[in-house]
């Protein structure tokens, strides 16, 4: 912190201020992916910290490289899933309602506002670069931020206040899964290897909680309407390709770089994109079979070239096969 105060003091020359700069940006790359790895595990991030905001007004101001605007714009749409985790508390005190408190308290509503603001707040740039891919990143908040208004519809045995505002909460979800996946089956597909912010992890997370959405039946829920509405099977089978291709880009991508290479990825080797194939091929089969009225297990062997997924299951970690 020490040397932070030096240069924020004008009193550290180029050469510091530049070595200072880029310990600072690999400080901030490292706080997103410990975001990321501590949203899978449930747990806090160990750098989500009062000086984190110190060090990207440091960033912010210094506008030393090209890079440094879209850093800081990564950085705070990171922190606003930080503080999303934070009101939901802590993930062992979570019950299938004390969530949803945090819709009903108005937190939600505050919430929504200032990634609205965040959002606009975002320069006119590169499509690519900022549109698209911080509007993804906003929709995959807002179905992070109605998911306790899902588990509350699965489980209506546990009692729901305030019935109708879990009806608007389910809406408010489904319009943010629509334009999520519009968006990105809209988006080049060579993206898919390079968005810096949104992982395939946020882009499965929105797939599994439209599944759990498309199932919840509950009062004054048209459930075969919302089906047609969001057809995810379709969405999936889109995805599946989507992904196929960027698995040929990134195998002919590596041809390029590695041409004289003498041994040659195998074009059957279980790469992670392969697997993540095979988990949408499975979750595919599964909800056609929740449609269909099967509720049994299904294996790997029900679908031809499939894998049972090993997904971050939301807030509660709960089984969604078992819904």
């Amino acid at each position: 912190m020490s040397s932070v105060q030096r240069m924020s003091s004008g009193t550290s020359d180029k050469e510091q201020m530049t070595t200072l700069l880029e310990k600072i940006r690999a400080l901030l790359g490292l706080y997103c992916v410990l975001s990321i790895i501590s949203t899978r595990q449930s747990r806090r991030n160990p750098l989500d910290i009062p000086n984190m905001e110190t060090y990207l007004k440091i960033v912010s101001q210094a506008q030393a490289t090209p890079s440094d605007h879209s850093i800081e714009y990564v950085v705070r749409f990171v922190q606003m899933g930080e503080r999303l985790s934070r009101s939901f508390g802590e993930p062992h005190e979570r019950t299938l309602l004390s969530p949803y408190a945090v819709l009903l308290e108005g937190t939600g509503s505050r919430f929504r506002n200032d990634l609205s603001r965040l959002a606009e707040s975002v320069p006119n740039g590169n499509v690519e670069t900022y549109g698209q891919t911080f509007e993804l990143y906003r929709l995959y908040l807002l179905v992070r931020l109605f998911e306790p208004a899902i588990i509350v519809a699965c489980h209506p045995e546990e009692g729901v206040p305030q019935f109708v505002y879990l009806l608007t909460c389910l809406s408010n979800c489904l319009d943010a899964m629509q334009s999520f996946f519009d968006i990105l089956l809209g988006s080049p597909v060579d993206l898919l290897l390079r968005r810096s912010i949104l992982t395939h992890d946020q882009i499965l997370y929105v797939m599994l909680q439209a599944a759990k959405l498309l199932l919840v039946e509950i009062p004054d829920w048209d459930t075969k309407s919302i089906r047609q509405t969001l057809d995810l099977t379709n969405i999936l089978d889109q995805m599946v390709s989507c992904y196929e291709e960027a698995t040929r880009l990134r195998r002919a991508a590596v041809k390029r770089v590695v041409f004289s290479t003498l041994e040659e990825e195998s074009p059957n080797e279980m790469t992670s994109m392969l697997k993540l194939i095979k988990e949408i091929r499975w979750l595919k089969c599964w909800l056609e079979s929740r449609f269909n009225g099967s509720w049994r297990e299904v294996g790997e062997e029900t679908y031809q070239d499939a894998l049972k997924p090993t997904w971050s299951l939301g807030l509660l970690e709960e089984m969604p096969w078992k819904i």
